[in-house]
């Protein structure tokens, strides 16, 4: 047991100690498309969101934790038909273990997550470009990521597909020897009208690339888009 939480302890630190004061594992969802909104409309998300580390423990087995539950909402609004402006907010609910002076212990915490960004169109409803300032508890990050979105059905069923760079500032980017973390998101999106609202389930997958592949971030959850 010791051996098996020990892995995944090493897991979350992976993650954790580049962003977060704590034991919360970096922001990993996005619960869009790359569709710009027009010029002065606006749009809300309201999200939820589940993460939890994977990795091996010393028999190569593979093990998986718990690290956080997350409640988030966004406004954007259309700055012009080729570029947005987005505010986001996520309360990130922590709980873990940590191996504390010869035994495991439960520890939970909440932080916080403030980001603001600018969307950028590339190819109308296809391709965008996500260019995010974060701000967590004491700690900074730019995380720029694109966005391509596919109709399935017009207007009624989407997918997205999102890869993301992880860009800590000032020292732990250091920390890490100047190597961003890389992200994955795949969501798809549900409506009668999409131009109007969209019911958008995801999954993300969050990698070090200092660090072994085989332990990583996961995250599933879902998310609900209106237009004004």
């Amino acid at each position: 047991m010791k051996n098996q939480f020990y892995s995944i302890r090493k897991s979350i630190a992976l993650f954790s100690f580049i962003l977060c004061l704590h034991s919360c594992a970096p922001v990993n969802s996005i619960y869009d498309n790359a569709k710009l909104i027009e010029k002065g409309k606006s749009k809300f998300i309201a999200s939820v969101t589940k993460y939890k580390s994977s990795g091996k423990n010393e028999n190569d087995e593979r093990v998986s934790q718990n690290l956080q539950n997350n409640l988030g909402i966004a406004y954007t609004y259309g700055l012009s038909d080729k570029v947005n402006l987005s505010a986001r907010y996520e309360n990130l609910k922590y709980s873990t273990v940590d191996y504390v002076n010869g035994q495991w212990v439960s520890v939970k915490g909440t932080e916080h997550y403030i980001s603001l960004a600018a969307k950028l169109r590339i190819k109308n409803e296809k391709m965008a470009l996500y260019l995010p300032l974060e701000i967590y508890t004491g700690n900074v990050s730019i995380a720029p990521q694109f966005f391509y979105t596919g109709n399935l059905k017009t207007n009624k069923i989407d997918y997205t597909v999102a890869p993301k760079l992880i860009i800590p500032l000032g020292e732990n980017l250091k920390e890490n020897g100047y190597v961003p973390l890389l992200g994955m998101n795949l969501g798809m999106g549900f409506s009668g009208n999409i131009a109007k609202y969209a019911i958008r389930p995801e999954i993300g997958i969050l990698l070090n690339p200092k660090r072994s592949f085989t332990n990583f971030n996961y995250n599933f959850g879902l998310g609900l888009t209106i237009n004004i």
